[in-house]
């Protein structure tokens, strides 16, 4: 910061000062997939000495590490969803004998007459 405002950076500048970026540079010359999606760590062959220190593939999400999961900002969004579930009497039996494509066919004719109670 000078004179009290906030310093800009550019995205390089930002990118090569990140102990992230910084890592993936290095561990990208390890020779082994599959690997965290944002650090680069290798979870299998060498990159196995990675877990010592926390780095290993995550249970919860395993495209990434764990030291980089719990980190890594909340995310999603909560949203209202409706859901209709229908039993439809005896469609079981009618499709077993019908193609995919005839039973798609059917099931789209069905939904799209409209229902009167």
């Amino acid at each position: 910061m000078r004179n009290g405002a906030a310093a800009t950076l550019s995205l390089s500048e930002l990118m090569s000062s990140s102990w992230l970026y910084r890592m993936r540079g290095v561990v990208r010359f390890i020779p082994r997939s599959p690997r965290c999606k944002l650090c680069n760590v290798p979870f299998a062959g060498p990159g196995r000495v990675f877990r010592l220190a926390g780095f290993g593939q995550s249970r919860k999400n395993p495209n990434m590490c764990t030291a980089c999961f719990e980190r890594a900002p909340v995310g999603g969004e909560e949203i209202e969803v409706g859901v209709l579930f229908a039993d439809v009497r005896g469609y079981t039996a009618l499709v077993e004998s019908a193609s995919p494509e005839e039973a798609a066919t059917l099931w789209r004719r069905s939904t799209e007459q409209p229902v009167t109670c």
